[in-house]
């Protein structure tokens, strides 16, 4: 959503966790899901029920998604034509889709949640076009079986994958994982939450300037030096397009050296971390999304397999 079109959308404060009674419901174009039912539990480490599966789906149809973090994360893979692309922890296949549209030979994601990945499903039954039917499939990516060779990837695309590493042990499997699935010389593209989120000096001065944007937070401790400890957990408050907290989420910080070192400990090369995402052009709109630029929100790494 746009900052001076969504200020008013957003006038009341983030349920409390546990505290929402009133039970309300979303209708998007494509999912329907009970907003209570999607934020009475946290989503933690990535494992979406099936409410919270829909919610997710829901607020992917907030402006910034596909303004921002699509844009950006396209822009950064380049062109996928006759490649063979995998999307892990591709949710509902938002961005799985995109890439199929993008010109992709072949296209397969893989989620961990069993809900997210019967949505995308669903979704794929509905596509008529000239591309690809894209392949799903249930996969914790810590414990994804091997590829032969001949059937390694081009590319690989992690979007909120890292950041759901609760241990840096998980982070460790994680990247190791994706580098299982990477063909000699293939592109790795994921996108995190900015270390320097975790951080932030003001939380209440974070959340006026993002709620406008869809997005509140509840940021981890700080210590003594301001700093945060790696893998400590934010909050992250979810709306839809209509205003409506949808669902809530748990991140987990780790700084750029350490992605870094865990993917090159891995077998990536290369590896380049990108803090400047990118605002699609399509609108003359810029003086609106100033806030949200404003603000150390996302970053993209992007890495090559040795």
């Amino acid at each position: 959503l746009h900052t001076k079109k969504a200020t008013e959308y957003f006038k009341s404060e983030p349920a409390r966790h546990g505290h929402k009674t009133q039970l309300k419901h979303f209708q998007s174009d494509k999912i329907k899901f009970t907003v209570t039912m999607a934020i009475q539990r946290v989503v933690s480490g990535g494992n979406y029920d099936d409410q919270q599966a829909k919610a997710y789906a829901a607020v992917k149809e907030v402006d910034f998604r596909s303004r921002v973090e699509l844009y950006s994360t396209m822009q950064f893979i380049g062109d996928v034509r006759g490649k063979r692309v995998l999307d892990v922890a591709c949710g509902s296949g938002w961005l799985t889709r995109n890439l199929r549209n993008a010109g992709a030979a072949y296209v397969k994601g893989t989620d961990m949640s069993t809900p997210m990945i019967e949505i995308a499903q669903l979704e794929e039954k509905k596509y008529h076009g000239n591309g690809p039917l894209i392949d799903y499939e249930v996969e914790d990516i810590r414990n994804a079986a091997g590829t032969a060779k001949e059937e390694l990837f081009d590319v690989v695309t992690s979007n909120w994958l890292l950041v759901n590493a609760k241990t840096k042990q998980d982070l460790r499997e994680m990247c190791e994982g994706l580098a299982s699935k990477a063909k000699s010389g293939g592109k790795l593209v994921t996108i995190v939450m900015h270390p320097d989120l975790f951080s932030y000096p003001d939380n209440h001065k974070l959340n006026k300037t993002m709620k406008p944007y869809g997005a509140t937070f509840g940021l981890p401790p700080k210590q003594e030096d301001g700093s945060v400890a790696e893998s400590s957990a934010m909050k992250i408050q979810a709306y839809s397009p209509q205003g409506d907290l949808a669902m809530e989420i748990e991140n987990y910080c780790y700084s750029k050296d350490t992605f870094t070192e865990e993917l090159e400990r891995a077998g990536f090369e290369c590896v380049e971390i990108k803090d400047k995402m990118l605002l699609s052009p399509e609108k003359d709109d810029a003086e609106d999304w100033e806030g949200f630029f404003s603000v150390p929100l996302m970053m993209a790494i992007v890495a090559q397999k040795k």
